[in-house]
């Protein structure tokens, strides 16, 4: 299992998720790394990113998260480079 990995804490510990801040995390492409990035993309409170780190284009992922969430999470790149793609996805208020 790949561990979701905090990158940024700016809030008083944790991954700062929960206090407005953004959140970081590298995933693969397994079932059960999309299941995990799923589960972070829920504890996320309204107003809150997280930022996906991936070697390439997430599509299988995102098809999930755009079924699951529909309008309350949106989702934009922050870098599109090969090898380097950068999603930040935030929860709607």
């Amino acid at each position: 299992m790949i561990e979701l990995t905090d990158i940024s804490c700016p809030g008083s510990g944790g991954c700062g998720c929960g206090s407005g801040g953004v959140c970081g995390c590298s995933a693969g492409t397994s079932d059960t790394t999309h299941d995990s990035v799923l589960g972070a993309l829920e504890q996320l409170q309204a107003g809150s990113s997280m930022v996906l780190f991936a070697d390439r284009e997430p599509h299988t992922l995102l098809a999930r998260i755009d079924e699951r969430f529909g309008d309350a999470v949106s989702w934009e790149y922050d870098s599109r480079e090969v090898g380097d793609i950068r999603l930040r996805f935030t929860k709607e208020t």
